[in-house]
Formats: structure tokens, C-alpha cells, sequence
């Protein structure tokens, strides 16, 4: 599965985000993963933030009853964070 999304954040520059998720299941468990890149600033900055996240979840189901014990791995790479490249930029 493969998603593009647009959003304005909080301060309303806008942002969007590239998600490709991958799932299996196999009796009581499952394992997901997904890729996710997202830029900030994308209209104010001329040097957007840029965010690559990469998870992995595994999930084991005990019962029939909804409980279960999940572990997860989550790596997140920030680029130009807080937009430093602009501000180098100005002080110039």
C-alpha cells in the first residue's frame, strides 16, 4: 500500500508525506513495516525540513481474547531540522 498525503501543520505551511506500509499475517501473528518520508515547509522555506521514518512491528496474539504482546522498531532521519540551511543562509 502506497500513500501520498497533504496537510498543513500547525502554523500553516504545508507539509506532505510519502508512506509505503507492508503488512503479513499468519495465525496469531503479524508483522508490519513501513517507509514513511515527510517534508515541512514546503511553501515558506525555500529549504524544506525532510523526515525519513522506517518502522517494524511484530505482533503475537495469545488468545481469542483481544491481548497480545507486540514489539517495535522505529529509525527517524531528520534533514536540515528546524530548517538550519535557511538560517545559514540569512546570516550571510
Amino acid at each position: 500500500s502506497v500513500a501520498i498525503l497533504n496537510a498543513r501543520d500547525e502554523y500553516g505551511s504545508s507539509s506532505d508525506d510519502f508512506i509505503f506500509l507492508l503488512g503479513m499475517s499468519f495465525n496469531k501473528s503479524l508483522f508490519t513495516g513501513y517507509w514513511n518520508l515527510e517534508r515541512h515547509a514546503l511553501k515558506t522555506e525555500k529549504f524544506p525540513e525532510i523526515k525519513s521514518e522506517l518502522n517494524f512491528m511484530y505482533q503475537y496474539r495469545l488468545s481469542k481474547i483481544p491481548i497480545s504482546y507486540f514489539i517495535a522498531y522505529e529509525y527517524e532521519k531528520i534533514n536540515n531540522y528546524e530548517y538550519i540551511q535557511q538560517k545559514l543562509i540569512r546570516q550571510e
